[in-house]
């Protein structure tokens, strides 16, 4: 099973939801976890700034490399979680039929308001530590979800 992860420029949002359920995962097989941004990104990664929230949570995301979003990507995926609503339409234009596989995290998550995650780029070290949080959390909140995915593809 692939689960990618969708963001803007792929330097801060994706990358830091990618670092979060990699270590929430720790230990369990199957589950390939990746991200891509819908334009290139001049930072080739993730931004100094969210190396450094993530290193916070004792998570290292720095060796991860930007990739932009593509049809390629969306067919491997079965599972496409995303920032913003413009980022579902991209997937989508992309590939009409990965509009049953595509979520906004926190609508996946099960939040029924405020279900966009706003992009820290170019603001305070306390945005981006907030919006670490909210990824944070709606993950949390999948993770039930993403492991009952997880099942039923290893079965």
């Amino acid at each position: 099973m692939k689960i990618l992860f969708v963001c803007t420029g792929n330097s801060c949002r994706s990358p830091m939801a990618v670092g979060f359920l990699k270590e929430m995962l720790k230990g369990k097989e199957g589950m390939g976890i990746d991200s891509c941004g819908t334009i290139s990104s001049s930072f080739g990664g993730p931004t100094s700034q969210a190396i450094k929230i993530m290193e916070e949570y004792g998570i290292d995301i720095s060796p991860y490399k930007a990739k932009i979003l593509s049809k390629d990507l969306i067919d491997e995926a079965d599972l496409i979680l995303v920032m913003e609503r413009k980022h579902r339409e991209r997937v989508e234009e992309l590939d009409p039929e990965a509009e049953n596989k595509t979520f906004l995290l926190k609508e996946f998550a099960g939040n029924k308001e405020k279900l966009e995650i706003r992009d820290p780029m170019g603001l305070s070290d306390e945005v981006y530590r907030e919006v670490a949080g909210e990824i944070k959390s709606a993950l949390e909140r999948a993770l039930p979800k993403i492991l009952e995915y997880l099942r039923k593809w290893t079965e």
